[in-house]
């Protein structure tokens, strides 16, 4: 992505972001259009499951605020974190984690309330090996757990990281491993192939 084309976009998904953001009802405030948002929110969490752009009254929240010259991928992922922030409006609040704070951080954060790493572990792998296919699924399920949860979620670095999960360089999926096992201890087990294993049980 060129500079000149990035700056337009990182603003337009700040605003997408931020305007999801003020559909959330806040304890603190009676908000008059509460009960307009909450039937937003409903609405968008129609594309759940469903392929990006198939849910026609999506358009009319998401179209306005989609960037002129958004590419079909980049406007797929636009309707896809609308769902998945529909389903849970948890975001990760701007002043927590730095830079880092990326879904693979909302794992780790996971696993450390939980205390429980093998099965939280599975899913993060499968979702790290997920094509640009298979993406939307696994993020689906993964954000049903956030929910269960309370685990937060970056939104913005979501819909920034979803648009650019198929580059050859795997950025994003490094990026999120990085946050997620960056602050553990190294396993001390060694990995053995198939191979080695039955080797090992034929020797006498």
């Amino acid at each position: 992505m060129s500079p000149q084309h990035d700056q337009p976009h990182r603003a337009a998904e700040a605003r997408f972001i931020g305007y999801l953001e003020r559909l959330v009802p806040r304890d603190s405030e009676k908000d008059p259009r509460e009960s307009e948002h909450r039937a937003t929110l409903a609405t968008l969490r129609r594309g759940l499951g469903r392929e990006a752009g198939t849910v026609t009254e999506m358009y009319q929240y998401i179209g306005p605020l989609l960037p002129t010259d958004a590419r079909p991928h980049e406007e797929d992922a636009y309707f896809l974190v609308a769902a998945l922030f529909a389903l849970h409006p948890h975001h990760w609040p701007p002043n927590e984690g730095g830079p880092r704070n990326n879904f693979g951080a909302s794992f780790r954060r996971l696993r450390q309330d939980e205390g429980s790493t093998e099965s939280i572990e599975k899913r993060f792998v499968a979702l790290l090996d997920a094509s640009g296919e298979t993406l939307a699924h696994h993020l689906r399920h993964a954000i049903s757990l956030m929910r269960a949860h309370e685990a937060p979620v970056n939104y913005l670095l979501l819909l920034q990281d979803i648009q650019h999960w198929s580059s050859e360089e795997r950025r994003v999926q490094r990026g999120w491993a990085r946050a997620y096992w960056g602050s553990m201890e190294p396993s001390t087990q060694p990995a053995t192939s198939a191979g080695e294993t039955g080797a090992a049980t034929t020797t006498k």
